[in-house]
């Protein structure tokens, strides 16, 4: 009998001045019962506190893009990511 592969999710949140919402986000990751192989935020140029927040998640790779615009953001998450499968949501909401 052939073992099964267990397949690795990235999941990349694009974020832009998300400090009201990326914590519930975060925490709603972390409680989850299969947890992703990699968290990836990908901070779009934020002028409020979303980095400070994004940092205070052991399990997140914080990624910085500096062109601004959520396909640029989405992108450079996805081409980091190193799982076999690549998930994606947003900062505001909760898995």
């Amino acid at each position: 009998m052939m073992s099964q592969k267990r397949l690795r999710v990235s999941l990349v949140i694009p974020v832009y001045n998300e400090e009201s919402h990326l914590a519930a986000c975060l925490d709603a990751i972390a409680a989850q019962t299969v947890k992703p192989f990699e968290v990836i935020v990908v901070d779009n140029n934020s002028t409020d506190q979303t980095t400070a927040i994004a940092r205070r998640y052991s399990f997140v790779r914080l990624l910085h893009e500096k062109r601004q615009g959520v396909v640029y953001a989405r992108d450079h998450g996805f081409n980091a990511a190193r799982g076999d499968i690549i998930g994606r949501t947003d900062g505001d909401s909760r898995l």
